[in-house]
């Protein structure tokens, strides 16, 4: 996993040279920092990276524990056994929570430490009629993307939200 998650981003080509003061975090960076009992806002990445390490050595350990335990064949098997009990992944798809966590330590070393982060899943955003609910999926965050790639200048914008 960790191998293919550095791939990844550095083809994406994320830059930690970037000079970035805060970071806003949707999708499965939310469900990572959740799972992690990562505050969701007001943290710098080093408190946060040390959450996400510290959820991945428990995962590790106890996949560890199934392997020894159950001699299970495979990664998959071993990840599917993690998460009942006595193990207490609390139902989750550890495989998935595991590759959640890497994929924010891996952001959280590329942000630097003193970078702020926060994790977004719902928002109040102003509408015609008032207040109106959105809640971000993979489509938003690839919009957002999109949007930030062709209007790069929106991150420096005041009342963005970017900043």
């Amino acid at each position: 996993w960790e191998k293919v998650i550095k791939m990844r981003f550095h083809e994406a080509g994320f830059n930690r040279d970037s000079y970035i003061k805060s970071c806003t975090l949707m999708g499965a960076c939310f469900y990572a920092a959740e799972y992690a009992e990562v505050p969701l806002k007001g943290t710098t990445v080093k408190i946060a990276k040390d959450k996400f390490e510290a959820h991945i050595r428990t995962l590790k350990n106890a996949a560890k524990k199934v392997e020894r335990d159950e001699k299970t064949a495979t990664t998959k098997d071993t990840l599917a056994k993690v998460k009942a009990p006595p193990y207490e992944l609390g139902g989750r798809n550890a495989a998935q929570t595991l590759s959640n966590l890497m994929v924010q330590a891996r952001i959280c070393e590329m942000l630097g430490d003193g970078v702020s982060v926060r994790y977004v899943r719902d928002w109040k955003l102003p509408g015609a009629d008032g207040v109106v609910e959105f809640r971000t999926t993979w489509s938003a965050g690839y919009y957002l993307q999109d949007l930030v790639r062709r209007r790069p200048y929106l991150l420096a914008a005041e009342d963005t939200g970017f900043q």
